[in-house]
């Protein structure tokens, strides 16, 4: 008996042993799981090297720090540092080895061109400091960055921009360029970078552009960085480089939004091969036309990646650096292998005329030098300068020199800045304006350039769409009269030459052109003036018939009303009259003569306006139809009214009110019950045959008009009031518009529903004559025959069990007799309840008429229905499981306990002696 008891005892124990040891045992593997992440979270990572990964190892690991002067080195299957100390090399004064990557062994040398060997844990090629060269720049130049690398080898760039963004050179040999030297870089280590500053972030416009020969392509899923500036990570706040398969690509990236939109040109380029690139970007209509590559001075033809590109992008930037040769942030920073220069970065979208030249002219820098006197000839690819002829004079701390230059043929038809500069041991540079000076090819010497008329006016502003006057003139009265064109130019101050509108004027043919000149210069439209035509561009246009013009001999003077469109506002602008005759058909005369701001409009989107209910008070029956109107307004400039509430008071709570919601863009319809959880009750589009009903009425939407989303909105609805709705009553409306605001909560009418009590029915007029009055004598006084809208009319007459009825006709003549229609009959029931006092009167509190808005009156749907069903069947399960478990271990216990007894039983203790071993016993 014992041992059976022992037995049952020791099964209870052994289950709660097994669930101890499982809890420990899980408890013990999520323990050592979160050790073995938390080890080899020190791998891959820049931290600590000591006892990296569960065993000590970083197999995988790709650098990190330790105790050594914070140098961030690459190594393999071991948890040292190697120490790199600083020191001096060739060529590189070195202060810090917080860049440099050595494996353990010392092998290899990221930063070193290969091959090269340390020998020893000093003098490895690390990055050098740079001494600054401010550069030169004339002023209002809005290019950001010039890297200029004519200098001697060493380890600095200049940057001769105004900006003087200057760089450091890490490992790139100096090469004979495209334009006088360049870099070159060994796709492993070298590269150049250029600290962070202001005049390098461009808000929404940049170009970028570089001479570049490629010695090799990346592998396969790799790139050759040629220029970019460097985001948080792998992210490039804009760049250009070069993909496995050859193919230039240009990007500019938003960080924070995830979007990189880039453009790809389509044609791979040649190894071995100078090409001048340029990306430009300027955001405008967040699509593909926002950004372009040029090759060689032509448009490229390119494939466009949006990336989630949108109108809410904006080139996001930090801290990073300006890498050429590489990309910054990555652990094999996608080296170049190639020839890289003359990178330049402008803050605007350069024009083709401008990229062309960059392509065909260089960077026009002297490429030798000479001692003034001496008899010799330097030039580049613009301008000869003729040394013999060059002399300086000095006075004290003065100095002049004078300059004899050969313009070559490229330089014509243009004009030219002329900026004196000069620096100082102090001062980084100075220059000023020395004026305006033009070269024109050689001609007859009476066929003179023409010349410009006075603009009119010099200064002014508008608003878009709205025409603004502008008179101009050409003059070429020099004997010859070969005026080609007499144009107008309108551009940005800051961004000149990228002209939103050109305008040319061509007197031969007495026609006038509009160009965009940001689009290729296509011609958006052209008219003879005086013409009923209008011309337009993607930034102006012209009513040809409001230009005039007045031509006498070799003069045009031209007097046009401009309307600029809302792509213009905000900005200044410059205004240039320009010409061209037939002597310098290449050559452009312009002058700026005026500044023009086209303004932006500041509009309000005012809530909307409501009117009121009509009518706004009377007394109005159950079971009969009673009309309703009421109209909103939105005439604020913006029309965009979403939705319009109306409210019929319940007189019982704040909280019960039917609502009835009229959407103006649908014209639908929809009638709620605040009762019972907001349930939507019904919807019906106006004019639908359908009647909709709440638990207190119904509203007929046949006879229900409403009216489109516009300036004003009207409702109009035909309520049927259910006998429980009698009483005291009060209407409230409001409405709701698109931008987020709404009109208050107001009081429209107090009206009175009310049962009709009918006894010893007499119809004077006997029945349906409408030229007199009905039922004189109801107990609550006359029925009087009505006539709605001019338009329905009510005629009341006896039925034959003492009550009352009447017919509804549809007359389309003011209830005239001859052409009313007849609609229904309705019978009015015999009086169950008494007449309600007209004294009884109730006034909502605040919150009903300024708080109520559509959260209040939102019904539950029948997705909600659903699942609390289901929440409410599972539930139900639940119970039942749970006590079926219940009573499926009392009836298991019940039977254990019959075991025991059965076993303890005498019958047990007859069995023979032997059959059962003897317990254990300690």
């Amino acid at each position: 008996m014992a041992i059976n008891k022992i037995f049952i005892k020791r099964v209870k124990i052994s289950g709660v042993l097994i669930t101890n040891f499982l809890f420990f045992g899980i408890v013990f593997c999520i323990l050592l799981n979160i050790s073995f992440i938390s080890a080899v979270t020190n791998c891959n990572t820049q931290g600590s090297c000591s006892g990296s990964g569960p065993f000590n190892t970083c197999s995988d690991s790709y650098h990190c720090t330790n105790s050594c002067n914070n140098c961030y080195q690459l190594h393999v299957n071991t948890a040292e540092c190697k120490i790199i100390a600083a020191g001096p090399i060739a060529g590189c004064m070195i202060t810090s080895c917080k860049d440099s990557y050595a494996n353990a062994d010392g092998n290899w040398v990221n930063g070193c061109e290969q091959p090269v060997a340390c020998g020893s844990d000093i003098d490895c090629n690390t990055p050098g400091i740079c001494q600054v060269n401010p550069g030169h720049c004339v002023n209002g130049n809005t290019i950001s960055a010039e890297c200029i690398y004519d200098s001697a080898p060493g380890n600095s760039i200049s940057d001769t921009s105004i900006n003087a963004n200057n760089g450091a050179v890490y490992c790139a040999n100096s090469v004979a360029g495209k334009v006088g030297q360049a870099f070159s870089f060994n796709g492993i280590s070298s590269y150049v970078s250029i600290p962070d500053s202001s005049s390098l972030q461009p808000v929404n416009e940049v170009t970028v552009s570089a001479w570049i020969k490629l010695n090799t392509l990346p592998q396969t899923d790799k790139f050759e960085f040629i220029v970019e500036k460097n985001l948080a990570g792998s992210w490039a706040s804009y760049g250009l480089w070069i993909n496995s398969s050859g193919h230039l690509i240009f990007s500019v990236e938003n960080k924070v939004l995830s979007s990189y939109p880039a453009w790809s040109v389509k044609t791979p380029l040649n190894l071995g091969q100078w090409y001048h690139i340029t990306g430009v970007f300027n955001k405008n209509n967040a699509d593909a036309g926002d950004g372009n590559i040029y090759i060689d001075g032509n448009l490229a033809e390119t494939n466009f990646i949006a990336n989630g590109y949108a109108s809410n992008f904006a080139i996001s930037y930090d801290s990073g650096n300006l890498n050429i040769g590489k990309e910054g942030g990555t652990i094999n920073s996608n080296f170049m292998n190639g020839i890289i220069d003359e990178v330049k970065i402008w803050s605007r979208t350069l024009t083709y005329d401008e990229i062309l030249n960059e392509y065909q002219n260089g960077n026009f820098q002297a490429s030798k030098s000479c001692a003034l006197g001496e008899d010799k000839i330097i030039e580049n690819s613009g301008v000869q300068v003729k040394c013999l002829n060059t002399n300086k004079v000095t006075s004290g701390n003065d100095l002049t020199i004078n300059w004899a230059f050969i313009l070559k043929n490229t330089l014509l038809y243009d004009i030219y800045h002329v900026y004196p500069y000069a620096k100082d041991s102090a001062n980084p540079g100075i220059f000023r304006d020395g004026g305006n000076i033009s070269f024109v090819a050689s001609a007859s010497p009476t066929n003179k350039i023409p010349s410009l008329l006075p603009l009119s006016p010099i200064l002014g502003e508008s608003f878009p769409n709205q025409e603004a006057n502008f008179s101009y003139g050409c003059s070429d009265a020099d004997g010859v009269e070969d005026l080609i064109y007499c144009g107008l130019l309108i551009f940005t101050n800051e961004t000149y030459p990228s002209i939103p509108t050109v305008i040319y004027y061509y007197p031969d043919s007495n026609t006038l052109n509009i160009f965009n000149e940001t689009d290729n210069s296509i011609i958006a439209g052209n008219c003879t003036p005086g013409t009923n035509v209008m011309i337009e561009n993607k930034n102006s246009k012209i009513n040809c018939s409001k230009i005039s013009i007045i031509k006498s001999g070799t003069n045009a003077s031209i007097n046009i009303l401009i309307e600029f469109k809302e792509i213009l506002a905000g900005k200044n602008y410059n205004i240039a009259p320009y010409a061209m005759d037939k002597a310098q058909p290449n050559h452009i005369i312009y002058e700026i003569k005026g500044n023009w701001i086209v303004k932006n409009f500041v509009l309000v989107n005012y809530p909307p306006t409501t009117g009121s209910i009509n009518p706004s008070n009377g007394e109005f029956f159950i079971n009969e139809e009673s009309a309703f109107n009421s109209d909103y307004s939105d005439a604020n400039g913006f029309a965009d009214i979403i939705s319009v509430y109306l409210v019929l008071d319940l007189n019982i709570s704040d909280t019960q009110k039917v609502l009835i919601i009229h959407y103006p863009n649908s014209r639908k319809i929809e009638i709620r019950n605040d009762i019972n959880n907001s349930k939507v009750d019904g919807n019906c589009t106006a004019g639908e045959n359908k009647t909709i009903s709440n638990y207190y009425t119904n509203i007929r939407c046949l006879n229900s008009k409403a009216s489109g989303s516009g300036e004003t909105i009207n409702l109009e609805l035909d309520f049927i009031f259910k006998e429980r709705f009698t009483g005291q009553r009060k209407f409230f409306i409001k409405a709701n518009d698109a931008n987020g605001t709404s009109s208050v909560w107001k009081e429209a009418g107090n009206i009175r529903i009310i049962k009709r009590i009918l006894s010893n029915c007499t119809d004077s007029d006997g029945g349906k004559n409408y030229t007199k009055k009905g039922i004189t004598n109801g107990t609550n006084g006359a029925l009087i025959d009505s006539c709605i809208n001019n338009s329905m009319l009510k005629e009341y007459y006896c039925n034959n069990s003492g009550g009352a009825s009447f017919v509804s006709y549809k007359c389309p003549e003011k209830c005239s007799n001859a052409t009313c229609i007849e609609i229904k009959t309705t019978t009015l029931t015999t009086p169950i309840i008494p007449d309600i006092d007209k004294s009884e009167v109730y006034t909502p509190t605040q919150s009903s008429t300024t708080e109520l808005d559509k959260t209040q009156v939102q019904g539950k749907t029948a997705g909600e229905i659903v699942l609390w069903s289901i929440i409410w069947i599972i539930i139900v399960l639940f119970c039942i499981i749970l006590i079926y478990f219940i009573y499926s271990l009392n009836k298991k216990r019940a039977l254990r306990k019959k075991l025991i007894n059965k076993i303890s039983s005498p019958i047990i203790r007859q069995v023979p002696s032997g059959y059962f071993r003897p317990p254990f016993r300690r």
